[in-house]
């Protein structure tokens, strides 16, 4: 359209019906849509519960064990040992993140060998979960300076990490009723 259309204005303008060259245009080769029912369920509604619920032993299990830490006061014996407390918080920072990152690489297995999410990049993917899992650790931190009985803080680590997914499950719910601007502002206040 474009290419007829300057054709005719050069022809307008200069009196001179002149061939310009064609340009001529293909779509990108790309696999037809497919419309999968079960594939769009699992990854909408049921993927976003498998990461909470994959990760909400790890929860309870991290913030045990830096409040029975706390609560045996095994950092003060390290101090006296000779070891600063910044290395002893990195090792417990490190010990939860990379038992975290190993399930962030079996559930990028599972969601790229089970063909769940077939044009997404495996990277991609994994930095997401590293990314969640990052926050999952500092979200177990933040519970755990709270508290000084191990069992208390467990249980008060979970609910905390269960009730942050709720506001997950009411946007998916209302997502039809809500206007533009209000998608905005959940995705900005996430």
């Amino acid at each position: 359209m474009q290419d007829l259309i300057d054709q005719a204005i050069i022809q307008l303008q200069t009196d001179i019906g002149a061939e310009m060259p064609r340009v001529s245009l293909q779509q990108m080769p790309y696999p037809c849509y497919e419309r999968d029912l079960f594939r769009m369920y699992v990854s909408a509604y049921f993927f976003p519960v498998l990461m909470t619920l994959a990760w909400l032993v790890v929860v309870a299990s991290s913030i045990r064990t830096i409040v029975y830490d706390k609560e045996r006061r095994l950092e003060e014996t390290m101090k006296v040992m000779g070891l600063r407390s910044g290395i002893h918080w990195l090792a417990w920072f490190l010990n939860t993140f990379l038992g975290m990152l190993v399930m962030c690489v079996v559930i990028v297995l599972f969601l790229k060998l089970g063909d769940l999410m077939r044009y997404s990049d495996p990277i991609i993917l994994f930095l997401f979960l590293a990314d969640f899992s990052f926050a999952t650790t500092m979200m177990c931190y933040l519970v755990s300076v709270f508290f000084h009985r191990t069992t208390l803080a467990s249980l008060v680590g979970v609910l905390v990490y269960l009730i942050s997914y709720l506001p997950f499950i009411v946007v998916v719910a209302i997502e039809a009723e809500l206007l533009f601007w209000h998608k905005i502002l959940v995705a900005s206040t996430a």
